[in-house]
């Protein structure tokens, strides 16, 4: 090997070595910056596993799915402690944890929501009378709030229909109406539609907390603190993802409510072209009727007994012969 050779050698070595300890020092280094957001993502992969967990049985027991992890986190440690989950009492859990004063963070929190100003002082008043045990007003108050606040904030402008409300609701939790799956915003929605929008036949009410059983004076049990918490808690979800969702996604519910809106018009307006062309065919049809009927009795004549006099008709009686 000579001279010219063995240094091209020599250099390649040198730079190789070099080149391996930078890869060496990237990857030292990516590991040292990635390590604690994959740490962060086992913590969220935990409390996503952990709400879940603990939100089949706060739905179970009558309440909607709850995101705030400390809620999560307190239920979870009581039912530890209780070490018996069968007969754990979630719905009692939930209530101790909200005798304190964190039943006012909520007005806190929806303070910060300017859609929510001009109602703050209805909001006060429901959990004031929820505080001092008047659940019959707080939940008499606050059931109206739902649709008055979601309308609102999409500036609707249309007649009310239930079905758009079904609309904005889909696209505020990004799930369909229908919706079945396992997502926390799919069980908002089931959530929703299973107790606050169900529908009541007779003296059968679904649920103690149904806008239309109340709006029509079916309910009457339904002043427990139970029940003002589950709205209390609804509610709070509701605006919470109100707040959050952005000019585009609002664009897109306020025009599928308005294209809803004129298909039903449209269909209205077809439907009236066809009655009234039914009319008038009915119109024609009872125009020939009375001249036939005109011309069958002046051909065959009629007997006053039985047959109605027809004003300027030209009677014609007819000769019986009788045996």
């Amino acid at each position: 090997m000579d001279f010219f050779t063995s240094s091209i050698r020599n250099i390649l070595i040198e730079n190789v070595k070099s080149l391996k300890q930078t890869i060496e020092e990237i990857g030292e280094t990516f590991r040292k910056e990635m390590k604690p957001i994959y740490e962060s993502l086992l913590i969220l992969r935990e409390e996503f596993d952990t709400r879940d967990s603990v939100n089949a049985m706060i739905i179970e027991s009558g309440y909607p799915p709850i995101w705030d992890i400390d809620i999560i986190l307190e239920i979870q440690k009581k039912m530890e402690e209780a070490k018996d989950f069968e007969n754990f009492d979630v719905s009692g859990s939930i209530i101790n944890y909200f005798k304190s004063e964190e039943i006012g963070n909520f007005l806190d929190d929806w303070s910060r929501f300017p859609f929510l100003r001009g109602r703050m002082p209805i909001l006060e008043s429901v959990i004031e009378c929820h505080k001092s045990g008047l659940y019959y007003s707080s939940i008499s108050t606050l059931l109206p709030q739902f649709e008055g606040v979601i309308f609102e904030f999409f500036n609707h402008s249309y007649k009310y229909k239930e079905n758009y409300l079904r609309i904005y609701l889909e696209q505020l939790l990004l799930t369909s109406y229908k919706a079945e799956g396992d997502s926390f915003n799919d069980k908002v929605m089931q959530y929703y539609k299973n107790y606050i929008l169900v529908g009541f036949y007779g003296k059968e009410v679904a649920s103690e907390i149904s806008r239309h059983a109340f709006a029509h004076g079916y309910l009457k049990d339904f002043g427990t603190e139970q029940n003002s918490l589950k709205l209390l808690l609804l509610f709070n979800q509701i605006v919470t993802f109100l707040s959050e969702l952005d000019d585009e996604e609002i664009e897109k519910a306020k025009t599928l409510v308005r294209l809803d809106s004129e298909k039903e018009r449209d269909k209205k307006k077809a439907e009236l072209i066809a009655n009234n062309n039914l009319k008038q065919q009915l119109k024609e049809k009872e125009k020939d009727n009375e001249k036939f009927k005109a011309l069958f009795l002046e051909f065959v004549g009629y007997e006053d007994e039985w047959l109605p006099t027809v004003p300027g008709l030209n009677k014609k009686r007819i000769n019986c012969l009788h045996y």
